[in-house]
C-alpha cells in the first residue's frame, strides 16, 4: 500500500525473511525507524476490504487485485503521499486523512471511486496491451499511479512539510498555572505523544479549557517538538 508496489506484494514476505539471513539493509518494511501509524492504517484498510468482499459489496473479481486497490485508496485522499515511512508531521497528517476515509460512513462512497479508477485504468491498458498478467506487471502499477493521481490529485503540486498548513485535533488533558501565565497539554490519541501549549498559543478564556474539551490546533514549525500553536475550541 505505501511502497507503491502491489505487483511485488507477494514477494515482501520473502524480503522480511532476509532479516534472519543477516541482510537487513534490504528490508523495506517493519524497520525500527518506521512510524507504526501507516502499519495500523494498512491493517485497517485490509479489514475494510475483507469485510466488503465477504459481504459481497465488492465483486469477487477484484480480489486478485486488492493490493492495487489499496494503492488507489492511498491516493484517494487527494494529496501526494510521503516518500518515507519514517515518523514525521507529514506522515501523521497523511495517515490522519486516510483514517478519516476508513470509517463505515466514508468507506462505502470512497470504494466506488477506487473501483472506478481501477476499471478505467484496466480498460486503458487493454487498448494496446494484453489484459492478462497485469497483477504482477510494474508497468501496469505505474499506469495505475498515474491515473490515480490524475483522478484524485489532478494538477496539484506537492507541498513540503514546512509549507503545509495542517490542522490537528485533540482534547485538553490538563492546564497548569494561573492568570495570564499558564501551560497545558493536549491529548491526540494513543499513537501520539501529548502536545504542549501555553497562553501564547491560545486567544480565549482559559477557564473553558477543562479536561476532555475538544480543540483544534497547528503544530509550530520550530525546534520544539510537539508544540501546539493557534489553539481553538471546536464548536
Amino acid at each position: 500500500m505505501f511502497l507503491n508496489s502491489p505487483h511485488d506484494s507477494h514477494r515482501h514476505e520473502a524480503k522480511l525473511l532476509e532479516e534472519f539471513t543477516g541482510e537487513k539493509e534490504k528490508r523495506k518494511i517493519f524497520r525500527d525507524d518506521h512510524s507504526p501509524y501507516p502499519y495500523y492504517i494498512s491493517a485497517l484498510t485490509w479489514y475494510f476490504f475483507e469485510k466488503y468482499f465477504r459481504e459481497e459489496r465488492i465483486d469477487k473479481k477484484y480480489r486478485t487485485y486488492k493490493a492495487h486497490l489499496y494503492l488507489i485508496l492511498k491516493h484517494s485522499v487527494g494529496e501526494f503521499p510521503p516518500k518515507q515511512l519514517i515518523k514525521s508531521k507529514g506522515l501523521d497528517y497523511y495517515c490522519d486523512k486516510l483514517l478519516h476515509i476508513l470509517k463505515e460512513s466514508q468507506f462505502e462512497n470512497q470504494i466506488g471511486k477506487v473501483l472506478q479508477v481501477f476499471d478505467a485504468t484496466q480498460s486503458l491498458w487493454a487498448e494496446s496491451r494484453s489484459a492478462y498478467g497485469i497483477k504482477d506487471n510494474k508497468e501496469f502499477t505505474d499506469l495505475l499511479i498515474k491515473q490515480s493521481r490524475e483522478y484524485f490529485i489532478q494538477n496539484q503540486v506537492p507541498t513540503t512539510e514546512k509549507d503545509a498548513e495542517t490542522i490537528y485535533s485533540g482534547t485538553i488533558l490538563t492546564i497548569k498555572g494561573e492568570n495570564e501565565r499558564w501551560y497545558g497539554f493536549i491529548k491526540r490519541g494513543y499513537q501520539y505523544e501529548n502536545v504542549y501549549f501555553n497562553n501564547l498559543a491560545y486567544n480565549g478564556d482559559v477557564a473553558k479549557l477543562v479536561p476532555y474539551t475538544k480543540v483544534k490546533f497547528e503544530m509550530a514549525n520550530n525546534d520544539k517538538p510537539n508544540f501546539a500553536t493557534n489553539v481553538k475550541l471546536i464548536d
